[in-house]
């Protein structure tokens, strides 16, 4: 298993400290950077010898994928600049929760909007291949977007859509909050489920307050032999960095120690 954190890419000395494997930045910041300052960071990965696997923020809010404007030459120009971007810097899997992006806009049919969504992801697994990368569907709890809300849910579109390149990630965060059994996971398996995001309940480090739960959503992983990427997706800016470096080490200790009894 590989243990990596989003964003952070000011503290790539100290994650390697603390022990983490990669970093997740966000993919929306790296399409927009101006060519310098995308080689500064392509350099600054390769200097602290931390690779980026996977990026999170996939699409801007402004870029719609349900609704009246979906534009799919748009889309076909920013996937192209987005995937070339995370392949240079070594991607290999690109999370779609963007849940500005996929909201269904009021008065627009549900029904229709998932089949955009198909349509949507079809087209983009198309691209992605050629890119040699995986686009991960995050399901997002109630308050982040109102379409794929559970694992259940982003499981039934990965099965409809039937892409290689269209996979499912699972959120801590959100099935704690959408109330989801991590039996799902079972259910889902290593064919669907292909990254893995955590944090507690109200978006930290997952700490030994957290332990039950995460034994539990762990014990699952372990169950369909799961052992690829696990990225922290904490918001931690309030955090001093003494306090960020005890908590992601006690929070990676604990983790780790889950998935390896």
């Amino acid at each position: 298993m590989k243990y990596g954190i989003t964003g952070c890419l000011d503290r790539l000395s100290l994650l390697k400290t603390i022990g983490f494997d990669f970093v997740e930045p966000a993919a929306s910041s790296i399409t927009k950077m101006p060519e310098e300052e995308f080689k500064a960071l392509q350099q600054n990965l390769l200097d602290h010898h931390i690779p980026a696997p996977a990026f999170n923020m996939f699409f801007p809010s402004d870029l719609k994928t349900t609704g009246q404007q979906v534009d799919f030459k748009g889309i076909a120009e920013y996937l192209h600049k987005c995937l070339g971007r995370c392949k240079k810097l070594g991607g290999k899997i690109l999370v779609y929760g963007s849940g500005g992006s996929r909201k269904v806009p009021d008065g627009f049919e549900h029904d229709r909007a998932w089949q955009q969504l198909v349509t949507f992801f079809m087209f983009a697994g198309d691209i992605a291949s050629k890119y040699d990368i995986v686009i991960v569907i995050e399901p997002l709890y109630k308050k982040n977007t109102n379409i794929i809300n559970s694992v259940g849910e982003g499981l039934e579109i990965c099965r409809q859509i039937n892409h290689p390149n269209i996979r499912l990630l699972a959120d801590s965060f959100h099935m704690i909050h959408e109330n989801e059994n991590p039996e799902i996971i079972l259910e889902a398996g290593t064919e669907y489920l292909h990254h893995i995001h955590i944090r507690d309940e109200a978006e930290g480090f997952p700490l030994e307050k957290d332990r039950s739960y995460f034994d539990r959503f762990l014990s699952a992983l372990n169950q369909i032999g799961y052992n690829r990427t696990i990225s922290y997706e904490v918001s931690s800016r309030k955090l001093t960095l003494e306090e960020f470096e005890s908590q992601a080490s006690r929070s990676l200790k604990l983790i780790k120690s889950l998935v390896e009894n």
